[in-house]
């Protein structure tokens, strides 16, 4: 029985760890200096507007998308965040209760499965703004930041 309670819980935080993991990405992503490392911290929009030329209407759309999706993100990052606190206090109580621990973790799931579906959603958006030259510019920068997800600092809300 104990083997049982060892291997769910090692799922659980496993779980737990990748989504935290999405989570640090996500706000460093956010939060974090620019892709460019000779910027200041929040010019990462400046700089993508420049390697990109877009047009002043493009900048207002970009910007409009930039906010919603922000806003979606940040709201389903407290979310899991919150999930994970509960999570923590069912696992540290006296007698932890697997079902309660089996919903918590796959609330999680599925606020992480609606941030990725958003993000893709958001990517598609920010395409349809952007001429075919504009595209490819915008997508090596995405690839860029996916490949150097584990830098500190490679990040900023430029998308």
């Amino acid at each position: 029985m104990k083997k049982k309670y060892f291997v769910y819980t090692l799922v659980i935080l496993t779980v737990v760890n990748l989504s935290a993991l999405g989570t640090l990405v996500y706000h460093r992503f956010k939060m974090s200096a620019s892709h460019y490392p000779h910027e200041k911290p929040g010019r990462g929009l400046d700089q993508l507007k420049r390697d990109l030329s877009l047009s002043s209407e493009q900048v207002a759309r970009f910007q409009e998308y930039r906010q919603a999706f922000h806003a979606e993100l940040d709201s389903l990052s407290a979310q899991q965040n919150t999930l994970r606190q509960q999570l923590i206090q069912e696992l540290i109580a006296a007698s932890p209760d697997p079902t309660r621990l089996s919903e918590i973790v796959e609330s999680i799931n599925r606020l992480q499965l609606k941030a990725q579906k958003r993000v893709v959603k958001h990517l598609l958006d920010i395409k349809g703004i952007l001429s075919l030259e504009q595209q490819e510019k915008f997508f090596t920068v995405v690839l860029e930041r996916f490949i150097s997800a584990g830098g500190p600092g490679k990040y900023s809300r430029g998308d």
